[in-house]
């Protein structure tokens, strides 16, 4: 029996979006797996090939968090991470609070994450099967971003 997760998950490796589909999951879990300080300054930013991109705040926070490399990655295996790699770059704002109802689920995307499904659905010809794929990366965004 094909499952949607696994049909969706073959349909994103062949068109070549697997890569930011996880790199969107993963900035919407990061402050959940990384609470206070090491949320506040640090960004995922770039995910390609297993190794993800992090923004840093500080060569401080860039030395210190070289020394929890590992760490890191292991908390991070549900994405398939292999590598993990620190730069010091601005860190931008998080979700906007009016982005969220009452009960902290998300009731709307962000205008980069509409942006983002826009960017990679366009290589999609068939107009029916682009809005259906959008549609699929859109709920599972609100859904990863309601598991928090």
């Amino acid at each position: 029996m094909i499952t949607t997760a696994s049909l969706f998950e073959s349909l994103s490796n062949d068109l070549g979006i697997q890569d930011g589909f996880n790199l969107q999951r993963i900035k919407y879990r990061w402050d959940n797996i990384f609470k206070g300080a090491v949320a506040d300054n640090t960004q995922p930013v770039f995910l390609q090939n297993g190794r993800l991109t992090v923004n840093v705040t500080s060569e401080l926070w860039l030395k210190e968090l070289h020394f929890y490399k590992g760490t890191i990655v292991s908390k991070l295996q549900d994405f398939k991470l292999n590598d993990i790699k620190f730069r010091v770059s601005q860190i931008h704002e998080g979700k906007r609070k009016s982005d969220v109802n009452a009960n902290n689920c998300p009731t709307v995307l962000r205008e980069s994450d509409n942006e983002y499904i826009e960017e990679i659905t366009a290589v999609i010809a068939d107009l029916q099967l682009r809005q259906c794929f959008a549609s699929c990366i859109k709920k599972a965004i609100l859904r990863d971003l309601s598991k928090k």
